[in-house]
């Protein structure tokens, strides 16, 4: 049986908290954070990337290939309250001569791009302030 990464199982949980948070009804106003909840965005951006780095003072070139995708939701505006939280995670593609500076490969030049599953943002913003331009 072949077992998955830990932050791919990382990455899974987090999803599933947004997908619990964005379907949770909420305990006051239910149907108005309900229908922000339902008219909030997810949010995805993916990026795949290879890098070659020939560096003359390594005996070794660098080879990387990793795919890094944001994924998240925000919801609509609730009494002038919108919430957002995004995660983000990093994968060598199996293209991996490459030192990641976490991954031990000292005799590779460096490609910055190591595994990782992160909080990349969290926030509650406030839309009820009106500025007025002058």
């Amino acid at each position: 049986m072949k077992k998955f990464p830990e932050n791919i199982k990382i990455l899974s949980r987090f999803l599933a908290l947004v997908l619990i948070f964005s379907f949770t009804p909420a305990l006051a106003d239910e149907d108005n954070l309900s229908d922000a909840i339902k008219n909030g965005d997810f949010i995805f951006d993916g990026r795949l990337r290879y890098e070659n780095v020939d560096a003359g003072n390594f005996v070794n070139n660098a080879d990387g290939l990793t795919f890094r995708a944001r994924i998240g939701f925000q919801t609509a505006k609730f009494k002038n309250f919108v919430f957002l939280v995004e995660g983000d995670f990093t994968q060598d593609l199996g293209v991996n001569n490459f030192n990641s500076t976490v991954n031990g490969k000292a005799t590779f030049p460096v490609i910055a791009d190591p595994n990782s599953v992160r909080l990349n943002r969290m926030s509650l913003g406030f839309t009820g302030i009106k500025i007025i331009n002058p």
